[in-house]
């Protein structure tokens, strides 16, 4: 995250943050990080099972994942008043 410049919330959890470090937070900062968030997001898939070793082989639905993560984020706005619809 800190070579593309984000906020990220282990930020706050470092040694020597305050409270006050949170409140400091732009709005355009966390719009960067929804927006950095909704190009790489993607919903797992569990395709097929692979017996030896017991696992699944994973693909990933990238179309499922962004329309997923938009409503999830349009229904955090939505509670919070915020008149904006990502």
């Amino acid at each position: 995250m800190n070579g593309y410049a984000l906020l990220w919330p282990a930020d706050s959890l470092r040694a020597g943050a305050t409270s006050e470090a949170a409140v400091n937070i732009t709005d355009g900062q966390v719009f960067d990080l929804l927006e950095f968030s909704y190009e790489v997001i993607a919903l797992p898939d569990a395709g097929s099972y692979h017996s030896y070793f017991s696992h699944s082989h994973y693909s990933y639905d990238q179309q499922a994942g962004r329309y997923r993560f938009a409503e999830d984020v349009n229904r955090l706005f939505e509670r919070n008043g915020i008149a904006f619809e990502y």
